[in-house]
């Protein structure tokens, strides 16, 4: 798989990738609007207890889970 443009990522109200800031790979979910004030276009955060934003420039797909046998 090839790297994407942040821009082509889907604006879905929450949708988790591994993204790329520039210096780090993360894996991040994108939500459309803050949770608290619900005013914002969107923003990618870190998994965690102590949540971190991040601001990625591109991003990959995550692959399927497996299927149970």
């Amino acid at each position: 798989m090839d790297w994407k443009p942040i821009e082509t990522v889907p604006k879905e109200h929450r949708f988790s990738a591994l993204v790329w800031d520039g210096t780090y790979m993360h894996l991040a979910t994108f939500y459309k609007k803050h949770h608290i004030t619900g005013d914002c276009d969107g923003y990618w955060e870190t998994p965690g207890h102590c949540p971190v934003m991040v601001f990625p420039t591109h991003w990959l797909p995550l692959p399927e889970p497996p299927v149970s046998a």
